[in-house]
């Protein structure tokens, strides 16, 4: 099940983002602003998508799925919802950045490379009202 993350989540998302080798000591992960979904099955988080929305497009900031979970979709389900929230506001693309090293890069989810570096960016469709 996907819903947005509760404050009783924090400790399981804490250590999603550790065994994602995504976790940064330096920062305090007591509060999550910006929309930030959760995957939930049988009760346990195994899955956390997070992003800025902005106009003219919103920014990715992390997605994470549990090592044991990864391949059966969460993930792309995670962005799908995302993406939804995006539509519903307006928000017509998102970008993001990643390691070139990272495996499961953004391109994945249908984001494509931009310029020299290691930035992706989506644009999504947006249902625009015709009277």
């Amino acid at each position: 099940m996907i819903r947005e993350a509760y404050q009783s989540d924090t400790e399981a998302m804490v250590s999603l983002l550790k065994t994602c080798n995504l976790y940064n000591p330096l920062l305090d992960y007591s509060e999550w602003s910006h929309p930030t979904l959760v995957y939930e099955i049988d009760g346990k988080v195994i899955g956390l998508c997070q992003f800025i929305l902005a106009k003219p497009y919103a920014y990715f900031s992390v997605i994470a799925i549990h090592p044991d979970y990864r391949r059966f979709g969460y993930g792309k389900e995670l962005m799908a919802e995302m993406e939804e929230i995006m539509r519903l506001n307006g928000i017509k693309a998102w970008g993001g950045f990643i390691h070139e090293d990272n495996p499961s890069n953004l391109a994945h989810h249908g984001a494509a490379l931009m310029g020299r570096g290691y930035a992706y960016m989506k644009v999504i469709e947006v249902e625009t009202d015709v009277a």
